[in-house]
């Protein structure tokens, strides 16, 4: 894939429109339309879309582990949940207290996780109204922290935003060449601990069930990936 595949004309999506809600409205459906229409013809295989809402935004996923947890297709370790878009309008920051606290506890250690180049970066900034967890994702460094050209330039983006609560804004991922996942078990423990869930250590062979009952949609997410993890290692886990 390059990254050309991935491309929209967003002057053909706004071509018609002559107000600037209609210029607003177009945009934005667009965006919605037009990624998922590539990204289904781009990775060639089933997928899982859903939306989740977050203050002022909502991501679009896809959530292949699911399908893997329903036995739906097999698993693939070359393949993960991913975002396929971040989209809504720029709004003041939420749960400013702890959000270090909660992005230090995701995934784990950046640079033993992903590298010296890599931070733990925001689809949509936290300062316009972007959320933690969906929205975190393995952005370089310097395009994170303003030191290169992009990223200064990024950063500009992001600027005008906050100034201007209320604005239309949105990220694209492209997706990557998929890598193979690492099968830890000790990852998944430390999914669970994030989710506040005591793990057994059960005997080999031994499946491990857990209940949804009354589970909020953020942290269901949350269980298919640590669920996905631990099948990885080998250890039987289903939710219920």
């Amino acid at each position: 894939m390059k990254l050309s595949d991935w491309a929209i004309d967003y002057q053909a999506l706004v071509a018609g429109a002559t107000t600037t809600q209609e210029k607003r409205d177009s945009l934005g459906n667009g965006v919605l339309e037009q990624s998922v229409r590539i990204y289904k013809m781009l990775v060639k295989r089933p997928v899982c879309l859903d939306e989740i809402p977050c203050g002022s935004f909502f991501y679009g996923l896809d959530y292949y582990s699911f399908l893997e947890l329903k036995e739906a297709v097999p698993l693939n370790d070359t393949i993960d949940d991913r975002v396929l878009f971040a989209i809504g309008s720029s709004a003041p920051a939420q749960d400013k207290k702890d959000a270090r606290v909660r992005l230090r506890g995701l995934i784990g250690a950046t640079e033993k996780r992903f590298g010296p180049q890599f931070d733990k970066g925001h689809f949509i900034a936290r300062s316009i109204g972007g959320g933690t967890e969906v929205n975190i994702f393995p952005q370089r460094r310097d395009l994170n922290r303003g030191w290169s050209v992009q990223g200064q330039l990024f950063r500009m983006m992001e600027e005008y935003c906050h100034i201007h609560p209320g604005t239309l804004c949105f990220n694209r991922p492209d997706a990557e060449k998929p890598k193979p996942v690492p099968p830890r078990w000790q990852d998944a423990k430390q999914g669970a601990a994030d989710l506040l869930i005591e793990l057994p250590n059960p005997a080999e062979g031994t499946p491990v069930y857990i209940a949804t009952d009354g589970v909020d949609h953020g942290t269901l997410v949350r269980l298919r990936a640590f669920v996905r993890a631990a099948e990885r290692s080998g250890q039987k886990m289903k939710l219920l």
